[in-house]
Order: C-alpha cells, then structure tokens, then sequence
C-alpha cells in the first residue's frame, strides 16, 4: 500500500482503542503513529512533521496537522499488503470523525523507460533502510526459534529446518541427476539444428 490508513478520534480514548484493536489483530507499533494534541500547543510544522513520520504525504501532514491543533487524535497506519480492507473496519470501529481532509487518491501509475518492472509494479527504484525486501513485505528480518511471524504468505516459523521450503515443497535438497529441469520436461539437454 503505498498510502497509509488515516483517521481522525474526538478523544485520545477512542484513538487508543483503535490501536488496541490494531496491536490485538497483529498489527505492530511499527506500523502504527500516533499523534494527539499536547500541552502546551505545538506548532503546525511540528505536529505535520510528527504526522509525516507516519509515512502521510506532505500536502496531507499539513492538513491533517491543522486537525490535530483544533483538539483531535489522529492515527495512521501502514497496512501490510492484503490487509487494507482488515485495518479500515478496525479504525472504523473506534468511531472516527470527519477530518474535512480530501482522502488520497492514487494517481494512475507513471512510466519509467529506464526502470520498467518497477513502473509496472508501481515500486520506488530505491526503497531506504538495510533490509529493503522485509520492510516493503512487512516481513521480519530475524525470528528466534520457536517465534512465529503472520504474515501475508501465512505463518512463518523459526525453526531448526535448514531447509524449510525445499521441506514444505517436498523437494529433495540435491537432485541425482545433472539436469533435474531437462530430465522432469522430457526435454533433450542440447538440441543439434541443422546447418545449410
């Protein structure tokens, strides 16, 4: 999801529950930013950059800063892949207030010539941090054995399995034979063309 999921409470309370909810179904405090209103006042731009850190477009921090200094709790969360519908019904269940902010709209996807399978992914050419792949699937980057991860993909286990998907697949770890792909095609490992 390449927006994050906001609403706005009347009360820190209702604001709160929201992030129970959320916390409760799966959802970690990685995903989740608060921000409410504080004594004494903060300024806009700190309050919108607060709200950035929610990973909110600019344009939107402001407006929705402006929210937060009129006495509302907002909440924002990065929904996983798959889970958009899941985290909207829990913020809706808290009973959030009409912010007065336009929702964001996706624009249609631009195309890039020079990179065109993230274009037609629609992905950043350089996504920050050290682990890239795990923060854009929400994966974590290490599991203790024994821990369980939920995940998009289902459950996944740390274990003493050195090769769990080769297991989960039922595959064997070395093939016998040189050409495994060949050999399970039928297909002849080198093709003689006839030369003219």
């Amino acid at each position: 999801m390449t927006q994050p999921i906001i609403r706005c409470y009347d009360s820190a309370a209702k604001a709160q529950q929201a992030v129970d909810d959320l916390v409760l179904n799966g959802f970690g405090a990685g995903l989740i930013n608060v921000v409410s209103p504080r004594e004494p006042a903060q300024s806009l731009d700190d309050i919108a950059a607060a709200i950035r850190a929610g990973y909110v477009l600019k344009g939107y921090a402001k407006a929705y800063a402006a929210c937060v200094q009129r006495g509302l709790s907002l909440v924002s969360v990065r929904a996983p892949f798959g889970t958009g519908g899941m985290v909207t019904h829990l913020m809706d269940n808290a009973g959030p207030v009409p912010s007065g902010v336009p929702e964001p709209r996706e624009a249609g996807p631009t195309w890039d010539e020079a990179a065109p399978l993230s274009s037609a992914l629609n992905l950043p050419l350089l996504l920050k941090g050290a682990s890239p792949f795990s923060s854009f699937w929400q994966l974590p980057t290490v599991l203790r054995e024994g821990q369980r991860s939920r995940t998009f993909f289902g459950s996944v286990s740390a274990g003493r399995n050195p090769a769990p998907l080769s297991s989960m697949l039922g595959l064997p770890l070395l093939a016998k034979k040189s050409s495994p792909f060949s050999s399970m095609l039928g297909l002849p490992l080198l093709v003689k063309s006839a030369r003219r």
